[in-house]
């Protein structure tokens, strides 16, 4: 999968194009879509966002092999992945807005070869790490959009949709940072969390207590809801959590892989606030 996170830059049209050139794509997989389909380019919905104040932060673009090392898909048909922010909120002034800058983000999935309709979901991106959360569907559903009879408008406004839940998603995470685990609570969340990257035998495959690896001071002094699931999510996704061999776990890079396990993971941290 190529992909590229600028953290807080907004990223350009060329860059863009360069990483995922599906996003600009001229038509669909037609050995791969019946003739109900209706085409339009993802570039259209993104550019629609633009004049809405929002810009794009993350991008990537997912490659599938097929048994003779050939690419399955055409390239400008690709599943591919966007993440936007509003404008106002990359940058300077974002990065000095507390000790902790947090923002909310739309989501956004296409593919334009059947493997997938329009995806969208609310993201958070916490920008110490330059970690890029899923927000999971016990807080507000995911909006599927197929590709039947459907404009770029009708994608641009459900985008919209989800940008209004932005409040709701800044105050789960106030909870979160609210919420003081002990280390019975710590000990339980790590396990869940495992259990949802390795399985029920986790413990056959990966030490422990390399999940709670810190790569900041601050981190490793707040005992909150909120950096102990960040600590997690960032070991579990990115990878470098520690094999009983001793090597380090790769990360996780398909678009639909990582977007199940980090709504997982939002799930098990939102369990811990009070109903």
């Amino acid at each position: 999968m190529r992909t590229t996170t600028t953290n807080n830059v907004i990223i350009p049209d060329e860059v863009i194009r360069h990483v995922a050139p599906s996003v600009f794509g001229l038509g669909q997989d037609s050995k791969r879509t019946s003739d109900a389909y209706q085409f339009y380019p993802t570039s259209e919905v993104m550019n629609g966002l633009r004049a809405s104040g929002y810009e794009v932060t993350s991008v990537m673009e997912q490659r599938v092999r097929a048994n003779g090392g050939e690419e399955r898909y055409q390239r400008d048909t690709r599943k591919h992945c966007l993440r936007f922010a509003l404008r106002d909120d990359i940058g300077e002034r974002f990065s000095r807005e507390s000790d902790d800058p947090t923002r909310p983000e739309i989501v956004l999935i296409n593919a334009h070869n059947g493997t997938s309709s329009y995806r969208l979901m609310a993201g958070v991106f916490r920008l110490v790490c330059a970690n890029g959360m899923v927000i999971a569907d016990t807080l507000f559903n995911e909006i599927r959009i197929r590709h039947l009879s459907t404009s770029p408008d009708d994608v641009i406004a459900a985008s919209l949709r989800i940008a209004r839940e932005a409040p709701t998603v800044m105050a789960s995470i106030d909870a979160m940072r609210g919420i003081q685990l002990d280390e019975n609570k710590r000990g339980e969340l790590i396990e869940r969390c495992a259990i949802a990257r390795f399985g029920e035998d986790y413990t056959d495959k990966v030490i422990p207590r390399t999940l709670m690896r810190t790569w900041r001071c601050e981190d490793a002094e707040d005992k909150s809801l909120w950096r102990t699931f960040n600590i997690l999510q960032e070991n579990l996704t990115k990878g470098g959590t520690r094999t009983l061999e001793r090597h380090n776990h790769r990360a996780i890079k398909g678009i639909d892989s990582n977007t199940k396990l980090n709504k997982e993971l939002w799930d098990i941290a939102y369990s811990y606030l009070p109903n």
